[in-house]
């Protein structure tokens, strides 16, 4: 089965290769890599990530909100709720739902502090 792949440059000019479905950004990558630009959440923070709560994750493109609804089918992953109109909807927009990894959470909301719900 032939993969599809996408480009796109980081801001630090390095070209980066996704493949194309439900993959997203390693956060703890980038934080590492440029930890005055990536802010990221404490482990603890993550393991304390429940249902209705809202993360944000990237897709190399752009970044946007997911609302938890449970834990994914991958060890150390969670299912979610796209909660934002994308600006390039490629394989998924608002609504879509998505599988991601604890490494792809930029930022938490917990869901008494979301405007939107």
């Amino acid at each position: 089965m032939k993969k599809n792949y996408y480009r796109y440059k980081c801001k630090d000019s390095s070209l980066r290769f996704i493949e194309m479905g439900f993959k997203f950004v390693d956060a703890q990558k980038m934080h590492k890599n440029h930890p005055r630009k990536f802010e990221i959440p404490s482990k603890e923070a993550i393991k304390d990530i429940k249902k209705g709560d809202f993360v944000k994750i990237c897709n190399g493109k752009e970044r946007f909100w997911v609302k938890v609804i449970g834990p994914g089918e991958k060890k150390y992953s969670f299912s979610g709720v796209i909660k934002n109109e994308l600006i390039d909807p490629e394989k998924y927009n608002y609504g879509t739902k998505i599988e991601f990894r604890h490494r792809n959470i930029y930022q938490i909301t917990k869901k008494d502090k979301m405007e939107f719900a």
